[in-house]
């Protein structure tokens, strides 16, 4: 089918999406009563009228509603990555459990031939999922805060810009006068700075989703690499390693070999402490707490600003950065 096959003229045939809206939609509802998305998400959301055409406040007015609507489907573009992260995890955790083992075996239980790979699949919509949504609160965070944070920019949401700010003490401020943008960018700093920049056990946890982020974007799944073992009850526990590559074969010599053999030990040390259910659960917790905590000073500053005149500088980045190509379809039969 051709769009010129279609009925395109005259009045528009079908509304997709009620644009007036005097309560929260239900999707929105059961993302927050099931705690996927935290308050302060669906405080902004709310705030927003949710996200109904017509509410935008002055800060984010312009004629064509260019800044609301893309604020709009910003916010519902956290809401939608948190939940897809959800049900990611809740499915990796499922077919984990379906994964074949010797404990399985002696204990007479059934496992399923596709588990690992379907495992993987959703490890991958997990890490990607997750890392939209901070890219996501990141793009947010340009609207309200735009120009603040070097390198932030409307229309590139990318989280690495807002870690790359918090790797850095506080600029001291430039003027004896503080504005409303600096109170807010300092409390935004010190909520993300502990967590973002974690210490002890937890240190790196960031750049290591990063990690299984990008790997998965551009090598599929294959190197995903666990090791396993069992408790005392020969129930089998697998953990992903905390180093990239992961190669077997430099653990593996030719029989009659004088090569040094690896201790197990050695091995064990390059994967992380905890398996990979309670290390995905946790990855899930941290991202939602991390974006919560975000929201906590982004929903305030909603609230602040809204009077403010309209973001012009939010406009530019966002005109800057549309892109429109030539691609209207491919040629030969579908």
């Amino acid at each position: 089918m051709l769009i010129e096959d279609c009925e395109v003229q005259g009045q528009l045939g079908a509304i997709t999406a009620t644009l007036t809206r005097t309560e929260p939609e239900a999707d929105w509802l059961k993302a927050r009563d099931a705690g996927i998305v935290p308050t302060s998400v669906f405080s902004l959301y709310k705030r927003a009228g949710f996200l109904s055409y017509g509410s935008s406040p002055r800060f984010f007015s312009d004629p064509k509603h260019y800044l609301f609507g893309y604020f709009s489907m910003v916010l519902e573009s956290v809401k939608g990555t948190l939940v897809d992260a959800a049900e990611a995890a809740d499915s990796f955790a499922l077919a984990q459990s379906e994964i074949h083992d010797v404990g399985k075996e002696l204990r007479g239980e059934s496992w399923a031939d596709d588990a690992n790979r379907r495992a993987k699949n959703h490890f991958r919509m997990l890490v990607l999922s997750l890392s939209a949504s901070l890219d996501a609160t990141s793009e947010l965070t340009a609207l309200l805060l735009t120009g603040q944070i070097p390198g932030l920019v409307v229309g590139k949401g990318a989280f690495n810009e807002i870690e790359r700010w918090l790797k850095a003490p506080m600029p001291p401020m430039k003027t004896a006068i503080i504005t409303p943008q600096r109170v807010v960018l300092e409390n935004l700093y010190q909520h993300l700075h502990p967590i973002v920049e974690a210490t002890g056990p937890e240190k790196d946890w960031l750049p290591v989703m990063k990690l299984f982020r990008d790997k998965a974007a551009h090598l599929g799944t294959v190197h995903f690499r666990e090791i396993g073992f069992h408790d005392k009850n020969i129930r089998f526990h697998r953990f992903f390693p905390r180093r990239w590559p992961l190669l077997w074969e430099e653990h593996m010599s030719a029989a009659g070999s004088k090569e040094p053999h690896p201790t197990l030990e050695s091995m064990v040390g390059q994967f992380m402490r905890q398996d990979n259910i309670s290390y995905v659960r946790c990855l899930r917790a941290k991202v939602t707490t991390l974006t919560g905590v975000a929201f906590d000073v982004l929903d305030s500053a909603y609230e602040n600003f809204k009077d403010f005149q309209p973001n012009q500088a939010a406009m530019l980045q966002l005109q800057k950065s549309a892109k429109v190509f030539d691609f209207e379809g491919f040629q030969g039969p579908v």
